[in-house]
């Protein structure tokens, strides 16, 4: 029974810690009054300045805001005269009487067509100004006022402004565009292959292809996460190429790939920006046409999947998404390819895809 209890005491002392370590991170928080802005303001705008300081600071999660109606009955038995600076002193004497560790004090100075608005927060211990801001509404607009205060006071934390979170989540929402140039160099029995004579041609032939050139149409949209995006590209690959033979005439070949991706991209900066290095990598499917002029035409055509997967960077424009971009990809068949060895036949379209182009 002894051991028991014992155990209870144990078990009720984990469970105290464990709901006061909240409350004891809270209060660890420093404690914040909001004073009314000093200035010549209207009421209903030092109201909305007042309201937008406590709302933005308390949910910051930085501090712990000082009930108004506290702060305001205690400034009322002090008969504390607004102003924007406040000595050591009286900052001092103020933070005891509100419990408060910090002061946020402010000033509205309103002219012709606009308003001044100055935000300091104040270290009651020490009376020194730990952070500071400013800025000007145009006009009379009490949204505009708070709106304005938010950002000053985001801006003072080192936190994201309105306009700066809206702006992010319109990126994110939005898709990317890209226009590629593209040079094909060709790699494998596609860049060149020898065919043994055989009994219906008796000299041996070499055939391939030649670096090529192309163009890509791509569109980004960006993932749940920030640093991966999903491809979709369209595009073509034109590459001419030669078969010769002893004692015959060369024959002039082309090939035309004309096809669509769908590729995952994994970014190491901002997907829903496009800029800065990124993998990618996915599947194809292309329409195919191979044809051989040699005094007549032939053409044969077919669809192959395959596969593409390469490097990319994306240098940053000066606002916004995307920029200038380099790409350096492989591009391999993965079906119907050449496995007899014999001429005539479409061997496997692989090749290196060197692309430059600008996102946006």
């Amino acid at each position: 029974m002894r051991g028991f209890t014992q155990i209870s005491k144990a078990v009720l002392l984990a469970a105290a810690c464990a709901l006061s370590a909240p409350l004891a991170a809270q209060q660890r928080k420093p404690v914040v009054a909001v004073l009314e802005p000093a200035g010549t303001a209207t009421a209903g705008n030092k109201l909305s300045v007042t309201g937008a300081l406590e709302d933005f600071l308390r949910e910051s999660k930085r501090y712990t805001v000082v009930d108004r109606k506290h702060t305001s009955q205690i400034l009322g038995e002090l008969q504390h005269q607004r102003t924007a600076t406040i000595d050591p002193k009286t900052a001092k004497a103020m933070g005891k009487q509100l419990g408060a560790n910090v002061l946020c004090v402010s000033e509205m100075q309103k002219d012709e067509g606009y308003t001044v608005i100055n935000i300091s927060l104040i270290n009651v211990e020490t009376g020194v100004v730990e952070r500071s801001g400013s800025d000007t509404v145009i006009g009379n607009n009490p949204k505009v006022v708070r709106d304005t205060t938010v950002n000053i006071a985001a801006k003072m934390m080192g936190m994201k402004t309105y306009e700066q979170v809206a702006i992010q989540k319109a990126l994110r929402r939005s898709v990317t565009f890209g226009l590629y140039a593209s040079a094909g160099i060709p790699m494998g029995e596609f860049a060149g292959v020898d065919y043994p004579a055989t009994p219906q041609f008796t000299v041996p032939q070499t055939e391939g292809y030649n670096p090529g050139f192309g163009a890509r149409f791509t569109m980004t949209f960006p993932l749940l996460f920030r640093y991966v995006g999903l491809r979709a590209a369209g595009g073509f690959m034109l590459n001419s190429g030669y078969n010769t033979a002893a004692g015959y005439a060369d024959v002039d070949l082309t090939y035309l790939a004309i096809g669509a991706s769908a590729e995952l991209q994994i970014f190491f900066d901002e997907s829903y920006r496009h800029r800065g290095t990124y993998l990618f990598g996915g599947g194809t499917i292309n329409g195919e046409m191979f044809q051989r002029d040699d005094g007549f035409t032939d053409t044969y055509r077919k669809t192959r999947a395959g596969w593409t997967a390469g490097l990319g960077h994306t240098f940053p424009a000066k606002k916004g998404r995307g920029g200038w971009t380099l790409e350096l990809a492989y591009h391999a068949t993965l079906q119907s390819n050449d496995e007899t060895g014999a001429a005539d036949t479409d061997v496997a379209a692989n090749y290196l895809r060197l692309s430059a182009g600008y996102v946006f």
